[in-house]
């Protein structure tokens, strides 16, 4: 583009103007420059000469701060002895590098801060925080720690997050035992775990916690003497001790312990008396008596709703213990009034299904009665169809069930009762072929059949009428043989008469009193053969004694054994009387051998005295 003269004219007059401002722009700069190396190099030395203040530990930047600025503001850190404060502290000095002159005194700091560490963990779990002890326990830095071939703490300190875990949850086991045997009501036991506590090797646990429990214990045994005596009441049964025992569980304060365990027992103990209520109403059926126990149950328990309901149906079982069909349907229209959000909706409706069944079976029972009116075969085997529809499960099987029975029965009379009474009257020829006759006719009466009772009993007896007609010729006999005094012929035809045959008792009392008077009458003549074998010799009389006194009580000849006895002691006497004359020694001996009881033994015993005081002069 080519300028004219004007133009040049303008860019001449121009330039000095720029030329001016540029020169001025270098001239500003160049003193800003001199004024920021002035400041740095004045604040370098002013940082140089002054001491680190503890609002510049909190303005640090790590990155850019000075060794000994992070290594004091480290040291400042650790002095809290804190978890965080020993970590922080580690953390500012530990990225020194390995060549930087303060290294050495960082990596002193840190090994000494580590040991702080190690302690605070010991601390923070004998004092009960087992996870911060672990939480500082996880954060020490192993690899700082000394360790010698002898004495290496690292590999300890690695064992113990296993050992104090270990020993944390052996003694929350037994703290929880502890807790149990109280709720439990074992004394002894709880105090027997509570010491365990004692060998657990950790200051919260042997201290805090054993000292805690042994508070509970002392505080759940004063108060448990409540529950004690509230539990020995309700085991006696009856309402009334079961109320008395509510009012003692009710004692146990809000704060106690076992204040959950006495509200439980008085809903317990108040559901007993539910129960109670239940068995006077459905064992004894006393409406009445059942109302008035229940209303015992205390507002507390919470079982209102319990007793409304109760008192509802006690009444509607009390309309249906008539069992007319009527008064069941008033029954199940009384409990279906309650309403299915009710505690005893289910009990309702239970009741309604037996009701409903009931009259079913009472319909079946009507119709069976009366078919069985007539009383022959074909009309109660219809009876007991009609009663036998009435299904096992159901409330009126059991009455079924006697009907059917008594019913069966009647049947059973009606088809035996003919051979009964032909047998009967086959009986009455007395003979031993009647009475065979009649046993094969009545024995077509079944085992189990409602007559084979009566017709076994008058089996047997025509049995032991054919006995005493076969054996009575026996006894007569053997009778005869026993007048004539024949009596081992009499034993013998007698013993013909095998044992467990009707007579046979009989024939053995006689037998028994016939060999008594053989006994005897042998006894006797022995004992006459022995006096008489040497006349007034004393030895021969006391033998005949002794041989007559073993004549049986029972013998017939025990009145003629006794005369014979008296008679032969008074010859003892006599001769012992003779013999005092000249031989008072010879005397007593005869005298000594009178046998007691007879009428000559006093006067004997006088005369023995009389001469052994003669001897003795």
């Amino acid at each position: 583009m080519d300028l004219n003269d004007a133009d040049l004219a303008g860019v001449a007059t121009a330039f000095p103007r720029r030329q001016s401002l540029w020169n001025w722009f270098w001239q500003f700069w160049l003193l800003v420059m001199g004024i920021t190396v002035f400041g740095l190099g004045g604040g370098a030395v002013f940082s140089l000469v002054r001491l680190p203040q503890t609002r510049d530990c909190d303005r640090l930047i790590q990155p850019f701060a000075s060794a000994s600025l992070r290594l004091y503001c480290a040291q400042v850190a650790a002095g809290e002895q804190t978890r965080e404060s020993l970590l922080k502290a580690i953390k500012l000095v530990d990225d020194l590098p390995k060549d930087h002159p303060l290294r050495a005194t960082a990596d002193r700091n840190i090994q000494h801060w580590a040991f702080d560490l190690i302690v605070l963990a010991e601390g923070q779990y004998n004092d009960g925080d087992l996870a911060a002890a672990l939480a500082t326990l996880a954060d020490i830095p192993l690899d700082r720690l000394p360790c010698e071939e002898d004495d290496c703490p690292r590999d300890e300190l690695l064992s113990w997050k296993k050992t104090w875990q270990d020993t944390w949850d052996q003694a929350e086991k037994i703290y929880k035992d502890t807790e149990k045997a109280l709720i439990d009501q074992d004394w002894d036991l709880a105090a027997a775990t509570a010491t365990q506590l004692l060998s657990i090797n950790n200051h919260y646990w042997q201290v805090t916690k054993y000292n805690e429990l042994n508070a509970q214990i002392r505080e759940v045994r004063d108060t448990n003497s409540y529950i004690a005596r509230a539990k020995a009441l309700a085991e006696k049964g009856g309402a009334d001790n079961l109320v008395k025992a509510i009012a003692l569980a009710q004692k146990v304060e809000p704060g106690s312990r076992l204040y959950t365990v006495a509200q439980a027992q008085v809903v317990k103990f108040s559901r007993q008396i539910l129960d109670e209520a239940e068995t006077v109403l459905e064992r004894d059926r006393d409406l009445s008596g059942a109302l008035a126990i229940v209303q015992k149950i205390p507002t507390v328990a919470n079982l209102q709703e319990e007793v409304q309901d109760f008192t509802l149906l006690a009444k509607s079982q009390a309309k249906s213990w008539s069992g007319r069909i009527p008064d069941l349907e008033a029954a199940i229209a009384q409990a279906q009034t309650i309403e299915s959000d009710r505690p005893l909706y289910t009990q309702s409706r239970r009741l309604i299904q037996t009701w409903q069944q009931e009259i079913q079976d009472v319909g079946h029972l009507d119709r069976g009665r009366s078919l069985a009116q007539n009383q022959s075969i074909p009309s109660l085997m219809t009876a007991i169809a009609e009663v036998s529809l009435i299904p096992q499960n159901h409330p009126r099987r059991n009455e079924a069930n006697d009907l059917i029975a008594g019913w069966n029965r009647k049947i059973e009379t009606l088809e035996d009762q003919p051979y009964l009474d032909r047998a009967i009257e086959l009986a009455r020829g007395g003979t031993v072929a009647a009475y065979q006759s009649a046993i094969a006719e009545i024995n077509r009466i079944g085992r189990g059949r409602a007559l084979y009772g009566e017709a076994q009993d008058q089996a047997s007896q025509w049995d032991r009428d054919i006995q005493r007609i076969e054996d009575a010729p026996y006894l007569d006999e053997a009778q005869e043989y026993a007048d004539v005094g024949r009596y081992p012929q009499a034993i013998a035809v007698a013993q013909r008469i095998s044992p467990g045959r009707v007579l046979y008792g009989e024939a053995q009392d006689q037998i028994a009193d016939w060999r008594l008077e053989i006994q005897g009458e042998s006894n006797l003549e022995q004992a006459r053969g022995l006096s008489s074998s040497s006349v007034n010799n004393p030895e021969s009389l006391t033998a005949a004694i002794r041989t007559a006194d073993r004549v049986p009580t029972q013998a017939p000849q025990r009145a003629e054994a006794d005369e014979e006895i008296e008679r032969w002691s008074t010859q003892l006497l006599q001769i012992a009387l003779e013999r005092s004359g000249y031989d008072l020694r010879g005397a007593i001996e005869v005298a000594e051998q009178v046998p007691p009881g007879s009428i000559a033994y006093e006067d004997a015993q006088a005369y023995i005295r009389t001469w052994r005081s003669q001897i003795d002069l």
